[in-house]
């Protein structure tokens, strides 16, 4: 799995929600030509654009490991939100991905409609191991 982080957040922080979340969503043969792009929500810089493109224009870049549908993830973090309330935003963050992993395997949003790729009742007992990675700003 490769990361590319646009955001002001821990490239090592998001590096380990995604690594416990396509450890629990993907087999190990699929997770080696995934890539995540983690971009600021409502952002409107080039290198925001240029990952949204590259997630949802282009969902296929390569060779797809076995089983996906598609190889690209985006995902997009509210800056105010993971300033306010960094636990919550590590939550709403690992409980994306979870939803972005399901769709490379094929799942529609009519398959997911449950807590755990949906934001329904008890969607937090999903991803509450999150909260012990908060989003934090990267020192620069």
């Amino acid at each position: 799995m490769r990361i590319n982080n646009r955001t002001p957040f821990s490239s090592a922080v998001l590096r380990t929600i995604a690594q416990r979340v396509i450890e629990n969503e993907l087999d190990p043969e699929q997770r080696q030509g995934v890539t995540v792009h983690f971009t600021v929500r409502g952002s409107r810089t080039t290198a925001a654009r240029r990952a949204r493109h590259a997630g949802f224009r282009r969902r296929t870049i390569g060779p797809l490991p076995p089983r996906l549908k598609y190889n690209q993830a985006i995902v997009r973090i509210a800056l105010q939100r993971s300033l306010d309330t960094p636990k919550l935003a590590a939550m709403f963050t690992a409980h994306d991905l979870a939803h972005e992993f399901a769709e490379m395997r094929g799942m529609n949003h009519k398959q997911m409609r449950t807590p755990r790729y949906f934001y329904r009742k008890g969607w937090e007992q999903f991803v509450e191991w999150a909260k012990e990675f908060p989003l934090t700003l990267d020192p620069k």
